[in-house]
């Protein structure tokens, strides 16, 4: 699907492999043992992710832009 064309593992969040439960619990544990640092940095980055590529503004705009070369 589309949420490795934005979500960054370990950067902006985390992955992991569908139906995989060693897997989920593998990345729930990381995101256990994260710092309040780290965790403030991956939210801020994902926040910037979703800020800059999905708000309405934003969409509205990339949009505009597609329209404009047609």
């Amino acid at each position: 699907g589309g949420i490795p064309d934005f979500l960054i593992d370990g950067s902006n969040g985390f992955l992991s492999k569908p139906e995989d439960f060693d897997d989920l619990a593998r990345v729930l544990q990381k995101a256990l043992v994260m710092n309040d640092d780290e965790r403030h940095a991956m939210i801020q980055r994902a926040r910037a992710v979703v800020c800059e590529q999905y708000l309405w503004g934003a969409v509205a705009e990339q949009m505009k832009e597609v329209f404009n070369t047609l």
